[in-house]
């Protein structure tokens, strides 16, 4: 009877042990990500929509209703704009979550911590301020306030203590800001167009675009508003500079052309070319900095159509990676890695 009785233990204790050890083997359900993705605005079904696809342009997949995309640090989440009011979504366009509520907030991007996002808003009434708020959109904090200035554009400095900005008494009167909640310093401080600021990897510089020399050209300043450096001097009008992520070269858009260039302005090479049938904008660098995307906007009768196109770092490999009849723009690069 005894040993009846052991061995019925034994044998539940065997069954618990092979089961326990089958819930332990079974694989993790993989989180959704957008690395190694791209993610793009879209009116291919009918209304403005967010699609992610793999690098190549494969695989599209429609995530949510909404554009201005900002993909989080790790790849998870995403913050968009709808009905001027600021969502998140997972990367699968799954758990949408509603922010903001006042109709007036636009622009938001993440911290690099992933904690908080920044976006302007305008619910203050006349000109707009920047703020920011938690990832679950508690904690809202404005971080600028002058009188009779708006500010917008935030770019979130690489250590996530403070953003560079845009603001601005009129269009005709625009500079560059430093916020970082406490205070706003204005870095070029001048009667002309300061516009389209970003930072170096490190952080020890600001890119900007003035038209202080009667062109637009790009500059460069250190993060305290010293040492302007004009880069480029050609003629023409150079907008969106973008600092590259290994640090060692700048991407512009020059009269609707991509170039590059060394982060002194030497090495000057152009990598797209504006046609009578097409023109580029929004250039930005991938994760590793070997790959560039941009929307094209080609002529289609009276009209402009645009899709979003990849080209290597030196100019060669341009594709085409929607080839959709709608209108593809704003792409982004989701994080590399696994």
């Amino acid at each position: 009877m005894l040993t009846s009785y052991y061995s019925g233990i034994l044998f539940i204790i065997c069954l618990f042990t092979v089961s326990c050890k089958d819930d332990n083997d079974a694989p993790p359900v993989p989180v959704p990500e957008l690395r190694n993705k791209i993610v793009f605005a879209s009116d291919r079904d009918g209304s403005v929509m967010l699609y992610s696809m793999n690098l190549n342009g494969s695989d599209p997949d429609d995530l949510t209703e909404g554009s201005n995309g900002s993909i989080s640090p790790d790849g998870r989440a995403l913050a968009y704009v709808k009905e001027n009011n600021i969502y998140t979504a997972k990367a699968d366009g799954s758990d949408v979550l509603q922010l903001t509520i006042t109709g007036t907030d636009k622009q938001p991007r993440w911290s690099p911590d992933g904690s908080r996002t920044a976006f302007y808003s305008f619910r203050q009434g006349g000109k707009a301020q920047l703020h920011t708020m938690k990832k679950d959109g508690s904690d809202v904090m404005q971080m600028t306030d002058i009188s009779g200035r708006g500010f917008i554009d935030a770019v979130w400095s690489p250590d996530g203590s403070r953003v560079v900005c845009i603001g601005s008494v009129d269009i005709s009167n625009t500079d560059v800001y430093l916020a970082d909640g406490n205070q706003t310093l204005n870095l070029t401080n001048d009667s002309f167009e300061d516009m389209h600021a970003g930072w170096s990897p490190d952080g020890s510089k600001i890119l900007f675009v003035s038209n202080r020399g009667g062109e637009y050209n790009i500059y460069s300043m250190n993060a305290n508003g010293t040492a302007v450096i004009r880069l480029t001097s050609h003629v023409g009008v150079h907008l969106n500079p973008r600092w590259s992520p290994d640090g060692s070269e700048i991407l512009f858009l020059g009269d609707y052309s991509i170039y590059k260039m060394n982060v002194d302005g030497t090495g000057l090479m152009q990598l797209t070319f504006q046609t009578e049938a097409h023109f580029d904008e929004s250039p930005q660098w991938s994760s590793d900095s070997k790959k560039i995307i941009f929307t094209r906007n080609t002529k289609i009768g009276a009209a402009y159509q645009s899709d979003i196109f990849s080209v290597n770092r030196d100019g060669s490999g341009l594709v085409n990676l929607t080839a959709n009849p709608a209108d593809d723009f704003q792409p982004i690069w989701g994080p590399a890695g696994n």
